[in-house]
Order: structure tokens, then sequence, then C-alpha cells
């Protein structure tokens, strides 16, 4: 006759009085590490620990009592405690914990280019995330992110991203790249910074949309590139901010 060991079921807090139950800090931190323990008792013959979601048991397992780290993907979850008994009977006990972020909440300022905003009894006029101390009971050492953006007048900025390397083959390679502007793509570029003496011209793509400025700055196809040389230096040139003359925009 096959017999099936009895497992109970204690959670602390709702068990019944006498039950026992795991002590530790119900709230912890991000990379922190934290004891929990069960009674000892002497009828107890294995401890089988099961630690919160993303977290992990560093030490102290197959003891009444163990060490416990969280991580940046801990969640709250109970940690867990399987106890078998020298009659081989089992029972659980579990308690809730939660975890404390360090941030708590991100707030979104936005401002003009020459403007400043106060956060936390300071004036911030770049673009940047700021922080200030979490308020209330629960916020156990955190902090608010301020999310800072500094949006231009329409008009009065370009935008341009740095260039895409694309399609790349043995001895040529595409570079293309975004501009919130039209104009005439070109690349120039050569063996070192000094010596750009090749020029290419491209072509562009207006993707804008909804109010929007999107250029897709395209084709601008580097050939006969030697498969020894591991580096080719290159400029891209655009009116960085129009109607003025051609400004050339390095990158290597």
């Amino acid at each position: 006759m096959l017999t099936l060991p009895l497992l109970s079921l204690a959670i602390c807090g709702y068990a019944q009085a006498q039950a026992d139950c795991i002590e530790g800090n119900p709230v912890m931190k991000i990379n922190e590490t934290s004891t929990f323990e069960a009674p000892k008792n002497e009828t107890v013959a294995r401890y089988d620990w099961t630690a919160p979601i993303g977290c992990k048991v560093v030490s102290g397992q197959g003891t009444p009592s163990v060490e416990i780290s969280s991580s940046f993907l801990s969640q709250d979850s109970p940690v867990r405690l399987i106890r078998t008994f020298t009659d081989e009977h089992k029972d659980t006990l579990e308690t809730p914990i939660k975890f404390c972020r360090y941030v708590q909440s991100i707030q979104d300022h936005t401002i003009a280019p020459g403007e400043t905003i106060n956060i936390g009894g300071k004036d911030y006029s770049e673009a940047d995330i700021y922080y200030t101390p979490a308020e209330g009971e629960n916020a156990c050492g955190q902090v608010v992110a301020h999310r800072l953006t500094v949006e231009p007048k329409t008009g009065s900025y370009a935008d341009m991203t740095k260039p895409y390397l694309q399609s790349a083959e043995d001895t040529a390679i595409w570079i293309s790249w975004k501009t919130s502007f039209e104009n005439t793509p070109k690349v120039i570029y050569g063996t070192s910074k000094d010596q750009l003496t090749q020029t290419l011209e491209g072509s562009i793509d207006n993707l804008s949309e909804d109010g929007f400025p999107y250029y897709w700055n395209s084709r601008c196809t580097i050939t006969k590139l030697s498969v020894t040389t591991r580096k080719a230096k290159y400029a891209i040139s655009a009116p960085c901010r129009p109607p003025k003359a051609m400004n050339p925009c390095a990158f290597c």
C-alpha cells in the first residue's frame, strides 16, 4: 500500500496561532542581502528554502536560517520553506516579501532652450535625469526621477543623427543617416582625417508624417575599399542650421 507524506501549509499572519513562522525583513531593497529564520525544531530532518522571484539563497540552504540576496529582477513574492520531519511528514512555511526599488516614480518635464526649471530646490536648464528623495512612510530610501527634456522651438534647430553603416561587403559599405530637414546627402572620405579627398552624393527620402519632419539620407556607397584597410575615415556634410551654408559634421 502506497502512503503519501502529509503536506500542510502555514502562512505567517494567517495560520493558526500555534503555527511556526518565518522571521525576517518583509521589505527588501534591490541588491540587498537579508537573513530569514525558522524556529529550531529537533524533529525536523531537512530544510528546503525557496527564495522569492529574482532572488537567490546565498548561504544556509538545508538549515533553519538562510541568507537571501535580491537583484534588479526581484518581484514581490514569498520566501518559502518546506520542512521534512523525522516521521517523514512535511509542512510548508511562507511569508510575503516586498521589494523597494531605488526609483519610486518618474516625472517628465519639458522646457525650451534658455529656460530653467526648479526641481527639488535647484534650477536646471540642461536635458538630463535628476533625482529627488521620495516622500512618504513607504519611501524606504527611494528617489523620484525627473526626466528633463529641452525641446527646441520649431524651425530653430535641426536634428541629425550619427551615421549608420549598412550592407557591408569586402570592398564597399553604405552610409545612411536621419535628419529633420531636407538637404543633399554628401559623404567625404579618405584614408585619414587629413586626407578626406573623395566625395560622393546620395539620395534623400521624405518620410515626414503628422507634422514631424523625417528625412532618410541614404545610398551613399563607398566602393573600392581595400580589404587590408581596417578603418576608413569619413565625414558627412549637411546644413546643420538651415538655411546657412554647408557645415561639415565629421564622424570617424
